[in-house]
């Protein structure tokens, strides 16, 4: 939450990343029941939407499961994204290009770097690596840098990071 309150994430390319919404709900029909939540969506400055899956510190869970996460939610936003685009343009006056959704699986640098979290780095980025070229889909694995929370928000004020947050690729 303090990450989307912050409204916008760097890549240390430079580039930006525009947070719409937190929780985003995947269904059909207002009256379905979520078929998930997608942890962030995001707007590129070019209007390709990304799907941004978050992995926290002393998550273990084996890693291919927030790629598949990643997968499966893109590919629900890519068959609605007529009517998800239009409803980006009307909540957040952003244009939003007709484009396949990028995934992005972001963790802190310690996610990445534990040695007993399964599969090794190497692997999760050599199945990352194979799926966008069988699909093909873009999937960047990233590392979350800075961003220090300062507020919880357990006392109704809003989550809040101290310092900017830089996402830079996973080596």
């Amino acid at each position: 939450m303090a990450l989307f309150n912050q409204g916008n994430v760097r890549f240390e390319s430079g580039h930006q990343l525009r947070l719409i919404d937190y929780q985003f709900p995947l269904k059909s029909a207002r009256a379905d029941v979520d078929i998930g939540k997608i942890d962030l969506l995001g707007v590129f400055e070019d209007g390709t939407l990304a799907v941004v899956e978050l992995k926290v510190l002393g998550n273990r869970e084996d890693r291919r499961i927030g790629l598949l996460e990643g997968l499966i939610y893109a590919a629900i936003v890519e068959a609605n994204l007529g009517k998800i685009a239009a409803e980006v343009t009307a909540m957040h006056g952003c244009l939003v290009m007709p484009v396949q959704p990028k995934i992005l699986l972001v963790a802190p640098p310690r996610f990445w770097s534990d040695t007993t979290l399964y599969p090794p780095v190497a692997g999760i980025r050599g199945l990352a690596s194979e799926i966008s070229g069988a699909v093909p889909i873009d999937i960047v694995l990233l590392s979350l840098r800075g961003g220090q929370l300062t507020d919880l928000g357990l006392d109704g004020t809003r989550p809040t990071l101290q310092n900017d947050v830089l996402l830079s690729p996973v080596l």
